[in-house]
Formats: C-alpha cells, sequence, structure tokens
C-alpha cells in the first residue's frame, strides 16, 4: 500500500494534471471531463474485456495483474486467505510489479484500454457504456487540444518557457509516462517549482484561449465548443 507521503503526493498530481485551473476556468478551457475519472463499476467491465485473451489481450499488463490479484482476493471468504493475498498484493506492489489503484488516475495506460473498449463491440448493447465512453472521448479530446494548443501558443506565438507551457508540458509529460513512480516524481518536480501566481495563469490561459478561438482553429470541431463557451466568460 501507499505511504501517507504517496497518498498526498498521488493526490497533488492528479490536481495538478487536472484541476489547476479556478471552476470558471474548466468551463473555459472546456476541462470538465479531462480527468475521465470512472469508478470501479465503470473500469470493471473494460477491464474483464481488456484482460481477455479474446479481448483486449493485454492479461501481461500492470492493470491486469492487479486486476487479477484483487479479483482473487473478491472471491476468498476465509479471512486468513484474504489477509495472505492481501500482503503478497502489496509486496507486489512494492516490488514495483504492479502499481497501487492510488495511481490510477493519471495512468495513461488506463486512459488508452478505455479507449479500446469504447471503440469495440463489447457491452455494445449495454446502456451504461455511453456516458462512460462519452467521458473517454473528453479525455482523448483534451489531448488532442493540448497538443495544438503547445504548437500554436509554445512554438507558433514564441510563448514557450511560460507558465502555461510549463503547465501544459507537464501534463504532456504525465500522460507519456507509464510508470507510476515516474509520475509521482513528475508531480512532485511541479509541485516544487511552481513559481507562478495563479491569477497569472489565469490570465495567461485567457490570451492563449483569445488567440487560438480567433485563429483557424477556433472554428474546427475540435475548438468550436470550448470556443463558443469561453466567449461567456473572455
Amino acid at each position: 500500500m501507499m505511504t501517507s507521503t504517496e497518498k498526498h503526493v498521488t493526490s497533488t498530481h492528479i490536481r495538478l494534471g487536472c484541476f489547476l485551473a479556478k471552476p470558471g476556468m474548466l468551463l473555459l478551457l472546456g476541462l470538465q471531463l479531462v480527468c475521465a475519472q470512472y469508478t470501479s463499476k465503470d473500469t470493471s467491465m473494460a477491464m474483464r474485456w481488456w484482460c481477455d485473451p479474446s479481448g483486449g489481450n493485454m492479461q501481461d499488463s500492470m492493470l491486469c495483474k492487479r486486476w487479477s490479484m484483487t479479483e482473487a482476493i473478491a472471491r476468498l471468504v476465509e479471512p486468513d486467505q484474504k489477509n495472505e493475498q492481501v500482503k503478497k498484493l502489496q509486496e507486489a506492489i512494492l516490488r514495483g510489479e504492479i502499481e497501487a489503484q492510488g495511481l490510477d488516475a493519471t495512468n495513461p495506460d488506463r486512459h488508452r484500454m478505455m479507449e479500446a473498449w469504447c471503440s469495440s463491440a463489447d457491452e455494445e448493447g449495454n446502456k451504461n457504456k455511453k456516458p462512460i465512453c462519452a467521458r473517454a472521448q473528453a479525455h482523448k479530446d483534451f489531448v488532442q487540444r493540448r497538443e495544438l494548443l503547445m504548437k500554436f501558443w509554445c512554438e507558433e506565438q514564441g510563448q514557450k518557457g511560460s507558465a502555461k507551457c510549463r503547465q501544459m508540458e507537464y501534463g504532456q509529460r504525465m500522460h507519456a509516462t507509464t510508470s507510476g513512480a515516474e509520475r509521482l516524481k513528475l508531480a512532485t518536480e511541479f509541485k516544487t517549482g511552481r513559481d507562478t501566481a495563479p491569477a497569472d495563469l489565469e490570465a495567461e490561459t485567457k490570451q492563449m484561449m483569445h488567440a487560438i478561438c480567433a485563429s483557424p482553429h477556433g472554428k474546427t470541431p475540435l475548438f468550436m465548443p470550448t470556443c463558443s463557451r469561453s466567449h461567456l466568460e473572455l
């Protein structure tokens, strides 16, 4: 299990990765679904498919290894047997063979799993799949918007190194890092290195959105919903 320090840092980097803007700014950026916070029930359907050889065929992944162990624990009745398996799970986490569940929120593999499952025919007629997959699509769209914003604002507009560009670069690195330990390290470094007031970051975000919405990008399907909402606040 994670130590109190790890839990604190995990909570911090989840917040930094998804909720660094004020509530109004979440609407401005269209980020209200960025984190794609799935419930255990949401992911259980996708996980069964992802870890099945006839489905996603990812049974050797960290996600599936932990899922296999937790499913086995859930099936046990005797307390002693449960405790023994829980201990094995904790030891596997400490050895780095699998990751603690607390790291799931920023795990790019989990998002890839959800996207793959949503594109599959598994549970196709299940009415619960639609809202789950809407969150998965929102996260996918956010990642694409961030890539375009980084190219537009940080490169084309010459803002590389600014507070907003550093924040987006941090998010990009988190999304590309499959190791939970490395994501914790990135989160700690980002939190320690922050030297910009929230108001200044918000001001730059508004400037960036003004610029992107006024450009041809603002007329594309990826940005139109965000830009139409942002005009209410800009």
